[in-house]
Parts: C-alpha cells; sequence; structure tokens
C-alpha cells in the first residue's frame, strides 16, 4: 500500500531553497569548522573545494542535494568562497555540468555518514 508523507506542495518545495538564509543560518548550517576544512582540503582546485563545500552547506541545510545549481542563493555561494579565501566566486555551472559533483556527492555521504537518495537523470 503506497504512502504518501508529502503534499505535492510539499513535495514540489523539497530539495528547493525557499529563499536567501539568513545570517543566522549562514552561520548555523554553511560554516566550515576545522573538520570540513581538512576535508575540503583533500580536493585539489579552488573550484572544486567550493563546489564540494557549497553542496555540504546546502546538505545541511536542506537535508539533501540540488538538482539546479542557479536555485542556489548568491549569499550562499559568496559566503563559501569568502570562508575559503576566494576573491572570485567560480561558475557554479561548470562545477555542476562536470561529474565532479556526483562524486563530491559521494564523499561527502561517505565522510559525514549520511545517506541521501541522488537521483541521476538519463539524457
Amino acid at each position: 500500500m503506497p504512502v504518501t508523507f508529502l503534499t505535492p506542495e510539499q513535495e514540489a518545495q523539497y530539495g528547493h531553497y525557499p529563499g536567501d538564509p539568513s545570517p543566522a543560518q549562514l552561520a548555523q548550517y554553511f560554516y566550515l569548522d576545522d573538520g570540513d576544512r581538512a576535508f575540503l582540503a583533500t580536493l585539489r582546485q579552488d573550484a572544486a573545494r567550493w563546489g564540494c563545500a557549497v553542496q555540504l552547506g546546502t546538505l545541511r541545510f536542506l537535508g539533501t542535494f540540488v538538482e539546479n545549481p542557479e536555485a542556489i542563493p548568491s549569499p550562499v555561494l559568496l559566503y563559501m568562497a569568502d570562508q575559503l579565501g576566494l576573491s572570485m566566486v567560480p561558475p557554479l555551472p561548470l562545477y555542476f555540468q562536470s561529474r565532479l559533483h556526483w562524486h563530491h556527492q559521494q564523499r561527502i555521504g561517505a565522510h559525514y555518514g549520511v545517506c541521501v537518495a541522488m537521483e541521476r537523470k538519463v539524457q
């Protein structure tokens, strides 16, 4: 017997930012502690570290990863770039067009002990 836990409205909003996170939410969900920085330091390029950090914060905030990188609010992108000491925000769509973001989702899940259903769309 199928059971529906979410209303159609809730299902449509799942995995989407409801707007810009507040400064308190940025500090709570997107702050990179020493353990996060050590995890990100294993990545070679600034853009990879930044993209992975954005995904990590998004997972903490939403409880899942996002499919559409353009839906990530700019305060999130800037907050993460600032913590990583990046003077310029890398182009997020390029990061998501590569397979790297899938790999990072798997690494985040393994490192932080979370299991997130990741649906890959076949084109």
